[in-house]
């Protein structure tokens, strides 16, 4: 017996098979956690990217038009294209804009016939290096996502202080920032009276999917699940787009406001809150319209519940805290979340300095340097006229237009309303309630 078990032992298939033992079991203990899978996953069609122009583009029918991605594009929980991904597309159509914006071109001397580009980007490059094709509709946005946050009370030189540092800030960011040949030529394009239309570079616009897009090479990573209190302790800031526009011309208290997550949720330990399209049902609280004699509009709206794309509905208390709109829009938030278009800060001073101006160009005294400032009520060129041509009729008569136009503008007009159309970007802030 002790014969047999050392031959057996000695034998050469006996010792293939101790070796590998030895060296496959380690290998198969790994192989019990696999790699995460990785899959084509697809983007459903009316999804918005995101993208910001690259370079200053000629607005013709056909011109090429180069950009990026601005936010990374989720689908559930995995990130499917990448902030900053290349994409490439062609202007398909230039409709002429509406009549309000061409009427106030006009009356700033204006004589262009104002055009709004329409582009189709068809293709987006992947990290990798692969490039794929897509079918989308792309339209101009604001660019600017703006925290509402309620303002202190000042007193007046307190609120002169902050302009004086607001005017220093942002005169400091066009010196600094980026693209500063294009600034410099569409100032001197808006000081003209008629003169070439540009698509502009860090233009931003909304490329809604016209058919769902395909995605390989997406690693699907496994997520657990948050315990059901973690929206109540996270209470966290979230970033949804929303599905339907609203705005306080046409909403009424009780009308329903609709939203989707564009990102997932997750708690302080990676625990998946909510997954990226996760739709959000809320309630317009009150809507204000605006009116003549500068009063503007008022909305307040919040959210209620949030129904992922599978599961149960689930009720919560969202609160607005952002909107996306023009960096220079005058809005505020109350405690409650309404917001509020305010008039504009230099309603007074503006039309004082205008009235100032307008009389000082008929002043015998006043020579060309006052005739041409009080040329204001067009741009660059009849401000040269004014200054040229030495009459104080001229200057006159065109600073009293520019001083009625800023009266009327500032007092007289139709107030401004506040209207977020779709896939208008809003940051809510999520909680449990009570």
């Amino acid at each position: 017996m002790v014969a047999s078990e050392s031959a057996l032992m000695c034998s050469p298939g006996a010792l293939a098979l101790l070796l590998l033992l030895a060296c496959g079991g380690p290998a198969w203990a790994q192989g019990s956690s696999p790699a995460p899978a990785s899959s084509a996953v697809t983007i459903a069609s009316q999804v918005p990217l995101r993208i910001a122009v690259t370079r200053r583009t000629k607005l013709k029918l056909g011109a090429a038009v180069a950009g990026s991605l601005l936010e990374p594009l989720y689908v559930g929980t995995q990130m499917v294209l990448p902030a900053r991904a290349i994409v490439t597309g062609k202007v398909v159509d230039a409709p002429p804009v509406d009549r309000a914006t061409r009427t106030a071109a006009l009356m700033d001397g204006d004589f262009t016939p104002l055009h709004v580009p329409v582009v189709d980007f068809d293709s987006v490059r992947l990290s990798s290096g692969a490039v794929l094709q897509m079918n989308t509709v792309a339209h101009v946005r604001q660019g600017e996502l703006i925290r509402f946050v309620p303002k202190p009370k000042q007193s007046i030189f307190q609120k002169i202080k902050s302009m004086a540092r607001d005017r220093i800030k942002a005169d400091r960011e066009e010196v600094t920032a980026p693209h500063k040949s294009d600034r410099l030529l569409r100032l001197l394009y808006q000081q003209l009276p008629y003169h070439p239309q540009r698509i502009w570079a860090n233009t931003q616009f909304d490329a809604e999917l016209q058919a769902p897009l395909d995605v390989p090479g997406v690693s699907a990573q496994p997520v657990a699940a948050a315990p059901a209190d973690a929206l109540l302790r996270e209470q966290p800031i979230v970033r949804v787009r929303l599905t339907e526009g609203v705005s306080s011309e046409s909403a009424h208290s009780g009308d329903a406001v609709h939203a989707a997550l564009t990102a997932p949720v997750y708690d302080h330990e990676r625990r998946l809150i909510f997954p990226e399209g996760a739709a959000l049902t809320g309630v317009v609280l009150k809507a204000t319209p605006s009116r003549r004699l500068g009063h503007n509009g008022t909305l307040r709206f919040a959210f209620r519940s949030m129904q992922p794309l599978s599961g149960e509905a689930q009720t919560l208390q969202g609160q607005v805290k952002g909107a996306e709109g023009e960096s220079t829009a005058n809005v505020t938030v109350d405690e409650e979340g309404g917001v509020h278009a305010n008039p504009d800060r230099n309603r007074f001073v503006a039309p004082l300095l205008l009235a100032v101006l307008a009389a000082g160009g008929h002043d015998d005294d006043g020579g060309a340097g006052r005739q041409g400032l009080a040329s204001n009520g067009f741009g660059i060129v009849v401000r040269l006229v004014g200054f040229t041509s030495g009459s104080r009729n001229f200057a006159t008569g065109v600073g009293a237009y520019g001083l009625a136009k800023s009266v009327y503008r500032h007092f007289l007009a139709h107030g401004r309303p506040v209207t977020f159309a779709r896939d208008t970007a809003i940051e809510v802030q999520l909680s449990s309630r009570r």
